[in-house]
């Protein structure tokens, strides 16, 4: 994989030219699952309970298959069903987004055999707020699993040269101040 990466300087692409290559042959379903396989072994000793992938690139219909197939391979429970979430600000790319996962989720839903939690927070991919806590809080439903993807991290600028994740928030600068406040909406909830 490696070799077919040069270009990028050993670094993944974007997920429009990852999945480029993907449908044009130039990466391999076999070339995935050698890599993937490689990923999970360097992390089984953590006891994974789902799989998913950067940028839901295993959303891709010919990659779900092998993804459901590595999860059994390796005795992994869950994988994780990339929903669309509908929610206002959203913009041009978004919409592209929404739209090709759910048409995404739409093939892969069938494939799976256990329920998946129910996935929360894709548009915020790693700018959650307050706001959207509360908004998404509301409508939880008892008895009902989800899972919420917050990419949480701290700013290291000797880590992120990237222009576009320096857009992203300091996760725990802002968890420090709204801790007392997602415990407290946690709260209002939980006995809903």
């Amino acid at each position: 994989m490696a070799e077919k990466l040069a270009h990028w300087d050993g670094c993944f692409p974007s997920a429009y030219s990852m999945s480029w290559m993907l449908l044009t042959g130039k990466i391999s379903i076999k070339d995935v699952r050698i890599e993937w396989s490689a990923q999970i072994e360097a992390c089984q000793r953590k006891n994974l309970l789902f799989l998913n992938s950067h940028e839901h690139i295993h959303m891709l219909p010919p990659l779900f298959p092998l993804t459901l197939e590595l999860a059994r391979e390796y005795a992994i429970p869950y994988v994780r069903l990339t929903q669309a979430e509908w929610l206002a600000p959203f913009g041009v790319s978004a919409l592209i987004r929404n739209t090709l996962m759910q048409a995404m989720q739409a093939v892969n839903q069938p494939r799976l055999k256990v329920q998946s939690p129910i996935f929360l927070g894709l548009s915020r991919s790693g700018k959650l707020d307050f706001d959207y806590l509360e908004t998404i809080f509301s409508k939880l439903k008892p008895g009902k699993c989800y899972e919420l993807m917050c990419h949480p991290g701290r700013f290291d600028p000797s880590e992120i040269s990237d222009s576009r994740l320096k857009s992203y928030h300091d996760w725990m600068v802002n968890w420090r101040y709204y801790k007392p406040k997602v415990h407290a909406l946690y709260e209002k909830f939980a006995s809903v």
